[in-house]
């Protein structure tokens, strides 16, 4: 049924006022003597060579939301200088992006592009209906219709009579509207014109002529669109088709755009176009839920959840498209289980909810949704992507790895995962050959200047050509680095290690200090200390090398590695009994928690036993440090992981009854293999002799716990968080007991701990994932 005749605006096709003529609402008429002269302060310059002017603000707003200004057209206020419109004072906060000035300009702009499409579509059909009838009224059907030669019933024909009436009126509306001026009439001539057509013409002008209708493509493309990523290829074919048929239809722009947004993560030169799509898609029909299910894939696909969220809070309950996206922008995996049951788990659902799984922190479920991805579509580089990632999170280095081999010949344009595996290749296997190679390839793509992960690659590709002893190129991969984020503390690192191995002390003490580390913290403060402390010493540096490795001993003070690096340069610097005492320390530090191999800053494995030597060499024969030095050695050994530890350590503890660290460093190996006895043993004389000895404490929980004396490993279990409620390892012990014990609740309060303390703990969110799904 025709809407009954209204006079609109030439400009927006608003209504406008029944008296106006020619007919323009108030805000295309917002320079017009209706606006108090003080209000009208400023000039414009029109996109034509126009000026316009004096204008309010509103009109200088209303002509930038119709086109007719752009962000460089020329405004004055008075008399003032003229000035760029998105740098003058008045409107600088037009362009300022969430501010309430952008956002209503926004909303504006997409208001008066949803009523420019729908009075186009109603004046299409106003006078398509007219013709029609008025055709009607000259024939013998009407002439049937108005004498009972058909039998009808009396309410259709009123309905056509009044309809016939009002299709009159809305064409003779439109004639006398076209009375209007000249400028009104170039405005509604500007809007039948969605934009960015130069890139319609890209898309389609290779494809040559299309047959077919359009609807067929579409429908192609929407199905291979939710088939899944291998399909991609096709949806992305059928719907340039469909667009090269209908270039100006909605479904046919954000169906590509959507397809388009699903491809980013291979294709991220696709994002501008995508942006484009969904602009043309908008200005067709705002209200069209096409048009809001491209905005929000688009948006989503950009990493702007909020704007995803927006776009497809109104058609998210009538649309699967819209409620996917909504649900991913919100993380919600219950929605997603619910979307993926109701549909049958298509890809994209499931993908999605492998993704909000592992985001969560659900790794076991990532994992099994990612395995079943992989197994049911073989041919899916984002399913091999989300294993790799899982895999990656939960430790299972060689799953990982597998799987990003397979998602980069799936897809080699999938950075990120060609990036994972070069870091897996170079600090797990310890193949800085492949790694580079890796490294190279990944740089020469085309879509690297926009790859978010950049300078982490540019960094494993400096420390994999420095392992290679190709330190030009180690130098110039990690000065890439640098150019991309500068400051970046692994790649001055790397930078000043490579300068150092070219013999320039001074350009690698210069490029050290542009490691800015500021933002570091806890465990990986230590390790960029640590790393900056062994450049120090190259470089001389000894005392203020020790002072940062005090500075990594205090960021976290349960590491090994920071004691053991600082007894090496007490050593260096004169002070033997402080470098065995450093030593000695470590045993009684946490060792049983695993730090990430594939964490930010990359340290190179010392060699322990040259700490050894030298230790040997310079003190065996001192009468205040012997026994001491060869219980050091032996500590040293163990550290290194020297197959000959056990005996060395066996040795010093039968020598001195007081050696309390080679007990701690033989109660570390009787945990390795699982000796619960010995294991007690050695923690209980530990604790015996130490004066504080948290995590031997927490050991013999575990031992007596797996023993079966409850009671005991309690006790022991508690005493424990004397001095080690900042310990990682005191938790993760305490946890492993509790899970012997049966006290669920205990367990996952101590795993939670050790995710607090180190968030990269894989053990501890696989084990509070498994505590929760028990309980479910």
């Amino acid at each position: 049924m025709l809407d009954s005749a209204v006079q609109r605006c030439f400009g927006c096709g608003a209504p406008a006022p029944a008296d106006a003529l020619p007919p323009l609402c108030p805000g295309c008429a917002s320079g017009g003597p209706h606006v108090a002269p003080a209000d009208r302060r400023w000039r414009a310059r029109l996109s034509d060579g126009r000026v316009e002017g004096p204008l309010s603000r509103e009109g200088v707003e209303d002509r930038f939301a119709r086109g007719q200004l752009d962000a460089f057209s020329p405004v004055s206020r008075g008399e003032g200088p003229w000035m760029p419109l998105a740098e003058h004072p008045d409107f600088r906060s037009t362009f300022l992006p969430w501010s309430a000035d952008a956002g209503r300009l926004d909303r504006a702009r997409e208001a008066l592009r949803g009523a420019r499409r729908s009075e186009r579509r109603r004046r299409g059909m106003r006078v398509a209906r007219a013709a029609a009838l008025l055709a009607l009224s000259a024939g013998a059907l009407w002439v049937g219709l108005t004498t009972d030669l058909f039998v009808l019933p009396e309410r259709w024909t009123r309905r056509f009579g009044e309809t016939a009436s009002r299709a009159g009126q809305a064409v003779n509306d439109r004639v006398t509207a076209a009375r209007g001026t000249e400028e009104a009439a170039a405005v509604l001539a500007r809007g039948r014109a969605l934009p960015h057509d130069d890139v319609v013409a890209a898309i389609v002008e290779p494809l040559g002529p299309v047959d077919g209708s359009e609807g067929l493509h579409l429908a192609r493309a929407r199905v291979a669109l939710w088939t899944g990523g291998a399909a991609l290829a096709t949806a992305r074919e059928e719907a340039e088709r469909a667009l090269a048929r209908a270039p100006e239809d909605v479904e046919a722009n954000a169906l590509l755009a959507e397809v388009y947004a699903a491809a980013l993560a291979d294709r991220p030169d696709l994002a501008v176009t995508a942006g484009q799509l969904v602009d043309r898609a908008w200005a067709a029909a705002a209200d069209a839920v096409s048009a809001r299910r491209a905005r929000g894939a688009v948006a989503l696909a950009a990493g702007d959840r909020e704007a995803a969220r927006e776009a497809v809070a109104e058609c998210a309950e009538v649309d699967a498209g819209c409620a996917l996206v909504r649900a991913r922008a919100a993380g919600d995996g219950a929605a997603l289980a619910e979307l993926s049951e109701r549909l049958g788990a298509p890809f994209p659902v499931e993908l999605a909810r492998g993704e909000v799984a592992l985001e969560a922190g659900r790794l076991l479920l990532a994992e099994e949704v990612a395995g079943r991805l992989v197994r049911e579509h073989a041919g899916e580089a984002a399913a091999q992507d989300l294993l790799a990632r899982a895999a990656r999170a939960t430790g299972r280095w060689e799953v990982a790895l597998e799987a990003a081999r397979a998602a980069e010949r799936l897809a080699p344009d999938r950075l990120a995962a060609r990036a994972l595996r070069a870091r897996i290749e170079l600090r797990v296997e310890g193949r800085p050959g492949d790694a580079l190679d890796e490294v190279e390839a990944v740089r020469a793509h085309p879509g690297f200047a926009g790859f978010d992960g950049a300078a982490a690659v540019l960094v494993d590709g400096a420390l994999a050509a420095r392992r290679l002893g190709r330190f030009e190129e180690a130098l110039e991969l990690a000065r890439a680095a640098l150019d991309r984020e500068p400051g970046h503390p692994a790649a001055a690192l790397e930078a000043a290690r490579a300068l150092l191995a070219l013999g320039r002390k001074e350009e690698a003490s210069v490029a050290l200090g542009e490691a800015d580390a500021t933002h570091l913290s806890g465990h990986a403060l230590a390790r960029f200390d640590v790393a900056r402390a062994g450049v120090l010493r190259a470089l001389g540096r000894d005392r203020l090398a020790r002072a940062t490795l005090v500075a990594a001993r205090d960021a976290d003070p349960g590491w090994p590695r920071a004691r053991l690096a600082l007894a090496e340069i007490d050593l260096a610097v004169g002070d033997p009994a402080g470098a065995v005492d450093g030593v000695l320390a470590a045993p009684l530090l946490d060792a049983v928690t695993r730090r990430d191999p594939l964490a930010a800053m990359p340290l190179d494995e010392p060699d322990w036993s040259v700490l050894a030597g030298t230790l040997r060499e310079r003190l065996s024969t001192d009468p205040r440090l012997g026994a001491r030095v060869r219980e050091a050695v032996a500590v040293l050994a163990w550290a290194d992981g020297d197959p000959s530890a056990p005996t060395l350590l066996r040795a010093a503890a039968g020598a001195d009854e007081g050696a309390a660290a080679a007990r701690a460093a033989l109660a570390w190996l009787a945990f390795a293999e699982g000796d619960a006895p010995r294991t007690r043993q050695l923690a209980a004389e530990v604790r015996a002799l130490a004066d504080s000895a948290p995590l031997h404490a927490a050991l013999e929980g575990w031992a007596l716990a797996r023993m079966g004396d409850g009671a005991a490993a309690r006790k022991a279990l508690d005493a424990a968080l004397g001095d080690g409620a900042e310990i990682a390892g005191v938790h993760e012990l305490r946890a492993r007991a509790f899970a012997i014990l049966g006290d669920r609740e205990a367990e996952r309060a101590a795993w939670t701990e050790v995710l607090r303390l180190a968030p990269l703990h894989a053990t501890a969110r696989v084990e509070l994932e498994r505590l929760a799904a028990a309980e479910d």
